[in-house]
């Protein structure tokens, strides 16, 4: 298991894998590895939906979609 942490020290993670370099600490503005943090790359994904098919966006990086990213700035 690593550690990683921002900068300043207020953001943390743990495990094998690296955290995603879009994730940002709200203080100092460096990412999980202390660096300058990378943009969201985005992909689309179809996905199936009751009203058919539909398309959805989505960070090649953390994965999360597009409105869940804007829900977290809130």
């Amino acid at each position: 298991m690593r550690h990683w942490q921002c900068k300043c020290g207020k953001c943390e993670a743990f495990g094998s894998d690296s955290p995603p370099p879009c994730q940002i600490c709200s203080d100092c503005g460096t990412d999980y590895m202390g660096n300058k943090p990378k943009e969201h790359k985005w992909y689309i994904e179809q996905v199936e939906t009751d009203e058919g098919t539909k398309p959805l966006s989505r960070c090649r990086y953390c994965y999360k979609t597009k409105g869940q990213i804007e829900k977290g700035k809130k």
